[in-house]
């Protein structure tokens, strides 16, 4: 009886070590996913300001335009 009473202790710190993991791992998903988001967002204005001025800018310097 003392051996079960170990193993279900045991069973139980190994449980409650997954549940921890478990919400970390929950955790860092959503982190990457706000950083994808906002990866999104620079990327997005980076081209943005590339396509109305850097590239006009350029085209005007080379004589295309």
């Amino acid at each position: 009886e003392e051996r079960v009473t170990l193993l279900e202790q045991r069973l139980a710190r190994i449980e409650g070590i997954l549940e921890q993991m478990d919400k970390r791992i929950d955790d860092m998903n959503r982190r990457i996913d706000d950083l994808k988001s906002d990866l999104r967002w620079f990327m997005g204005i980076s081209i943005g300001i590339w396509v109305s001025i850097i590239i006009p800018m350029l085209l005007r310097f080379l004589g295309v335009i």
